[in-house]
């Protein structure tokens, strides 16, 4: 179990359920964009939460690896989502272009 740490608040959630926000909450740090994601987490008193949770840009959450000896909260489908939106994030790649054959490109397109 990982405490998820934001300006809001503290929520224990699960180790893999941490590690996948905190890769997106760094990829879109990176890209200077902010999502929220919604995930699981076990309350003071036991009881297993949602929170929605805004990361990314300017948006500061942390981790501690938690010494709880509660059972790991898994949800592995809220894990593969945020993995998804994560890597669809990650990597741009250009394309590169062949200006040798300048006719087919459509300038009118880039008329204002």
């Amino acid at each position: 179990m990982k405490l998820l740490i934001n300006h809001n608040g503290q929520y224990l959630t699960g180790s893999a359920i941490a590690d996948a926000v905190m890769s997106y909450a760094l990829t879109l740090t990176r890209s200077g964009d902010v999502d929220s994601v919604d995930l699981p987490f076990r309350a003071t008193d036991g009881a297993i939460k949602r929170v929605v949770l805004m990361l990314g840009w300017q948006v500061e959450t942390t981790t501690v690896s938690g010494d709880d000896d509660s059972d790991e909260l898994l949800e592995p489908g809220t894990v593969d989502s945020i993995r998804v939106r994560d890597h669809s994030r990650g990597t741009m790649r250009a394309t590169v272009v062949d200006l040798g054959d300048h006719r087919q490109l459509q300038w009118s397109n880039f008329d204002l």
